[in-house]
This record gives structure tokens, C-alpha cells and sequence, in this order.
């Protein structure tokens, strides 16, 4: 499976958890995931690892505010149920020049 697949599978199984996923940056609409493409490491001849990152938004004006902290803690309970998360950094992330509290969520899995 080449990554853009993967990408997909991971939208759909956010989907069906009812988190709002996109690979698309155009697109966003927060509260939601926007799945990045992933670094890669060719660890063998025919065999590489993916370094996801993916980005949870709330949508408000600031990291600090009750309500996008809760929104934000949901979101990464669910993407932890999808993937096998390795961390996650808080960030102000800026997509389509609009600036949302987030969570860079990484994880490394073979591809």
C-alpha cells in the first residue's frame, strides 16, 4: 500500500469515529485531522518506513481556552484508536492563513 492509501484508509477510519479528517489543506474545517505526507526511510531494499505527522485543530482563538483543550483532548483519544501514536506537541498551526490551537501527532509504522 503506497502512502496516499494510506492516507485514505486513515480519513475513513477517523470518519467512522466521527472525527473530521482531510488530506487536503484547502479543505479544513476545524474541528478536525489533516493528514500530512509522511517522511520516509528506506530500511531495507524493498521495505520503508512512514513518520506520520497529523494535525488536530480546534476551532478557536486560543490554545489556552477551556473549550478548544477539550475539543483537542477528544480528537487525539480517537486518533489513538486508530494509530499508534508516538507523541504529541501543542502548537499554534496555521492553515489557509488562519491560526488554530493544535496537536502534531506522530507516529511510525512500515508502509
Amino acid at each position: 500500500m503506497g502512502t496516499l492509501a494510506r492516507a485514505d484508509e486513515m480519513v475513513a477510519e477517523l470518519g467512522a469515529l466521527g472525527v473530521r479528517a482531510y488530506i487536503d489543506p484547502s479543505l479544513v474545517n476545524a474541528p478536525c485531522v489533516l493528514i500530512i505526507p509522511p517522511n520516509l526511510t528506506w530500511d531495507q531494499m524493498c521495505a520503508m518506513s512512514a513518520r506520520w505527522q497529523l494535525v488536530a485543530m480546534a476551532p478557536a482563538a486560543s490554545v489556552a481556552e477551556r473549550g478548544s483543550w477539550e475539543i483537542l483532548e477528544g480528537i487525539v483519544d480517537n486518533v489513538a484508536k486508530v494509530v499508534d501514536c508516538h507523541d504529541a506537541q501543542l502548537v499554534a498551526y496555521t492553515v489557509n492563513g488562519k491560526q488554530y490551537p493544535s496537536y502534531i501527532i506522530t507516529f511510525q509504522e512500515s508502509i
